[in-house]
């Protein structure tokens, strides 16, 4: 059993606010937050001074396992992320072999289920020739879905028009397409182009160059026409130019279909910096310029940018070293990811509550897992206790990565002083590399929602009905909160109501996976037709509103 902790005098970050407040940790939740709080038994903290921030979620990891162990292991990164306060990650299928079906999926699980330190989740890997696997996703313990647009490992590479047509056609609603958008045909064109101009011995600071912006903005741009057209869920992972910016939309990231992703080191790094750490920053998309690393710092705090992560992705350092197209692409961050977000704050690029809103609170939103992300009763007790008046020098000596090295070794970051609490057991400096109580991100496959939620959609003939029959729905949403969503549509606006109103597009990928009932007068002809189109045949009971009418009247 976990045992129990009376946090005292913590600045609390979370949801927008900071509260100066008494936190209660049992049985590895979070019992109660307040002022004056007492507990009997458990051990007493005093946070005076230090803000407490709900644990990260990081939803871009690449952790080698299974089939690169050379370069890092899920025990050796997950261990050094819960170290850096990411309390859960979420890890890509580009590993060997690729989690390409669901197999390799539970083998992962497995692995994890054993050697990580914190709590798991696991994509599945889209290609030209798994569409049967993909349609069946929702069956399977995924966070999501992963497709490269981009050049990357084995067949995972889709970049032909009409296999990635099929690729968004298969994905099941609801679930999260997460896609790496760069424009293969024209990288290795300007490759050629560039090879020929120069010489086969590229400089590092042509990789911006190479991978453009307008191959990121082709490919975005590709894959949010194919995201609106099918109706998927997309989220776009490491943007880097400013470009792109402008495809995006500002606004509540649950409110969106199409989301979008920034990493630390895009905000950190700029082509400058290519002459003095070479291809330690080699990374795909690359670090581009000053303005570009200003307008995804803007974005963030904007709205447009909705999840803040890492892309950790490690490899020894002989091989980020020699000619510039056989430098392996990907640079190790998840220690100190949450650092590096502490010290744009305190440039004042970043505020505090911005960091809980993109690293812990929109990430647990868009994948749906729940009671993490949040300091709130209830919740999971994944915390980070820091103090921001302490600072620490980054060395290479120092890290907990396999690979033995930073890109940031000497540099001086936000605080050095740091205690964590992964499921309610306190994690220090000195314990950080114990197993803690991880589990599985409980996302529920592609749902996020319990197997005992039921989604109810109420069709009515016209407004007027709606109005009549508004206080039916009102009550029986208030009684049966815990169980059971209602939506409602007018019948003839449906399809309309549907492409733009964001409540109606976020009840029809949270519905569950399977229609298992229909209750419906003569229309159930007409009103099937228009869940077929709306791909929304997962909702539990589609009831006829005469009855509530009748009842209502």
């Amino acid at each position: 059993m976990a045992e129990s902790y009376l946090l005292q005098n913590a600045t609390v970050v979370s949801d927008g606010q900071q509260q100066f407040a008494d936190l209660k940790i049992s049985d590895g939740r979070i019992g109660a937050i307040g002022r004056g709080l007492s507990a009997a038994g458990a051990k007493t903290i005093d946070c005076q001074g230090l803000h407490l921030f709900p644990g990260l979620i990081d939803d871009q990891v690449h952790f080698r396992e299974p089939g690169m162990e050379h370069k890092a292991t899920i025990a050796t990164e997950s261990a050094a992320a819960v170290r850096g306060g990411v309390t859960s990650f979420l890890e890509m299928p580009n590993t060997s072999p690729t989690t390409t079906t669901a197999e390799a999926l539970e083998e992962k699980l497995a692995r994890a289920a054993e050697s990580s330190s914190a709590n798991y989740g696991f994509y599945l890997g889209a290609t030209g020739s798994n569409c049967k696997t993909l349609r069946a996703a929702t069956d399977l313990p995924a966070c999501g879905i992963k497709v490269f647009l981009g050049s990357s490992t084995g067949d995972l590479l889709v970049a032909e028009a009409q296999a990635l047509e099929k690729v968004f056609a298969a994905i099941p609603p609801g679930m999260v397409l997460a896609a790496h958008c760069e424009d293969d045909q024209r990288i290795r064109q300007r490759l050629e182009n560039h090879v020929a101009e120069h010489g086969e011995q590229l400089p590092m600071h042509m990789h911006p160059q190479v991978r453009d912006h307008e191959s990121c903005l082709a490919a975005s741009r590709q894959a949010i026409r194919l995201a609106k057209k099918h109706r998927v869920r997309l989220h776009i992972l490491h943007l880097t130019t400013a470009v792109e910016l402008d495809e995006l939309t500002a606004g509540p990231a649950d409110g969106k279909m199409i989301t979008s992703e920034a990493c630390v080191h895009h905000l950190w790094f700029c082509d400058e910096d290519y002459q003095r750490l070479d291809g330690l920053i080699k990374c795909n998309p690359a670090i581009k310029s000053a303005a570009d690393r200003s307008a995804l710092r803007a974005g963030l705090t904007s709205g447009k940018i909705d999840v803040l992560a890492t892309d950790h992705a490690p490899h020894l350092l002989p091989e980020k070293q020699g000619d510039y197209r056989r430098i392996a692409a990907g640079l190790p961050l998840i220690e100190h990811s949450l650092l590096m977000m502490l010290t744009l704050a305190k440039n004042g690029i970043l505020q505090l509550a911005d960091i809980a809103r993109l690293a812990a609170h929109n990430p647990a939103a868009l994948f749906a897992i729940k009671e993490r992300g949040h300091i709130r009763p209830g919740y999971f007790a994944d915390l980070v206790l820091v103090d921001l008046d302490a600072r620490t020098t980054v060395r290479n000596q120092d890290v907990h990565y396999k690979c033995g090295w930073s890109p940031l070794d000497g540099v001086e970051l936000a605080r050095s002083k740091q205690y964590g609490y992964q499921g309610g057991r306190r994690c220090s400096t000195d314990t950080w590399t114990r197993r803690y109580a991880a589990g599985r991100c409980n996302t529920n496959a592609a749902t996020g929602r319990s197997e005992q939620m039921r989604v109810l959609l109420v069709k009515f003939s016209s407004l007027g009905d709606v109005v009549h029959a508004l206080p039916a729905i009102t009550d029986a949403g208030r009684a049966l909160a815990d169980t059971i969503t209602i939506d409602w549509a007018i019948e003839e606006d449906y399809r309309s109501i549907a492409g733009w109103h964001p409540a109606v597009d976020r009840i029809i990928p949270i519905a569950l996976r399977r229609w298992r009932r229909t209750l419906l007068s003569d229309s159930l002809p007409q009103l099937r037709d228009y869940l077929r189109n709306l791909r929304s045949s997962s909702y539990d009971a589609v009831i006829d509103a005469q009855g509530l009418i009748k009842s209502s009247l």
